[in-house]
């Protein structure tokens, strides 16, 4: 990569704050911290939170005139980021006007919009999506590292101590765009999860803001026993620990709900057997994306007995951090008004 003398770049990650959003600008963000190129002597990471009243919320954004003004409170920018990170609807807005300024723009997802408004579109690759400015990914951005992975399947050991093996991490979502969870498909998982604990397997469980409440109440009911481990954002362990990084860490084989980029994409991070729990619906866009996994040996759909296989860890998010520092640095080069932090 190229270097500079010195560079203190502000990292500008920008969400609505729901959970699937906010953890992909999170995760690109702090991959780029950790790589940080030769001639950078530090990030600064700062996270803005997008709350856009009515009726602006509702609008193309080509009639909200200055973006800046309609979140609440209003984005202070007086120390401009050096590269803004945005990902979801409420995020296009700020692009354009912020590129004209000289601050250099990421864009997660497809935007569906005009790729010039953009410095880089991170999409993932099932979108088909081209330009000379696009670097997509199989699947999406996340937070996790081994460390991570390592910190908090320690943190998680003592609360499942009795747990017997193998044990299997089950990632639950819910229904979607493109799928549903019907009552067939809830009592399906049941029978799954119960044949696998039949069998003498160790269970851990976590749910999603998505999850049907029947689901979470059969699985309340049905697997109420010690020797299952359940996390629905409820549990007494620790207080502020979510067990789902521990999860992943102490698995030997990994169940997903079909329709999550997102968690497929974290479960592929351990490179331990993914198998897919199938839902209703789909759509062509995930047909590619279930094709890609399959393809590099991550994932396929669920079948018992469990089979083990391998593969090499997933590691997406690091890749496309070292891309997007590879075009700000050309960009950096080319530009007329270097960002205010770097020292020439």
């Amino acid at each position: 990569m190229t270097s500079l003398p010195t560079a203190h770049p502000i990292l500008e990650i920008v969400s609505d704050g729901r959970a699937g959003m906010a953890n992909q600008v999170r995760g690109l963000a702090e991959a780029m911290a950790r790589q940080k190129p030769d001639g950078i002597d530090a990030c600064t990471i700062r996270e803005t939170r997008l709350a856009i009243a009515a009726p602006w919320r509702n609008l193309p954004g080509f009639l909200w005139g200055d973006p800046l003004t309609k979140n609440q409170p209003p984005i202070d920018l007086s120390t401009p980021p050096d590269i803004w990170i945005g990902c979801g609807r409420l995020s296009l807005p700020f692009a354009r006007p912020l590129k004209a300024r000289g601050v250099f723009v990421v864009q997660l997802q497809n935007p569906r919009s005009k790729l010039s408004h953009f410095d880089v579109v991170i999409p993932p690759r099932h979108d088909r999506l081209e330009g000379d400015n696009v670097a997509p990914m199989l699947g999406s951005p996340n937070r996790l590292t081994q460390n991570q992975l390592r910190e908090d399947a320690a943190r998680l050991l003592p609360f499942i101590s009795g747990l017997p093996s193998p044990r299997i991490a089950v990632l639950i979502g819910g229904p979607s765009k493109a799928f549903r969870m019907s009552d067939i498909v809830q009592d399906r998982i049941m029978e799954q999860l119960q044949s696998l604990h039949d069998s003498g397997a160790g269970l851990m469980i976590t749910t999603s803001r998505r999850t049907p409440t029947r689901l979470i109440s059969l699985l309340r009911e049905q697997f109420s026993c010690d020797h299952i481990f359940q996390w629905h954002g409820d549990n007494d362990l620790k207080p502020g620990f979510n067990p789902y990084f521990g999860m992943l860490g102490l698995a030997d084989h990994i169940l997903v709900t079909e329709e999550s980029t997102n968690m497929i994409t974290e479960a592929a991070f351990t490179g331990q057997s993914i198998h897919l729990l199938r839902l209703e619906g789909g759509n062509a866009k995930f047909a590619r994306f279930h094709q890609a996994i399959r393809k590099a040996a991550i994932a396929r759909p669920l079948e018992l007995p469990l089979q083990s296989w391998t593969y090499p860890p997933l590691r997406e998010t690091d890749r496309i951090a070292n891309t997007v520092w590879e075009r700000w640095l050309s960009h950096v080069k080319k530009t007329d008004f270097p960002p205010s932090n770097i020292t020439q």
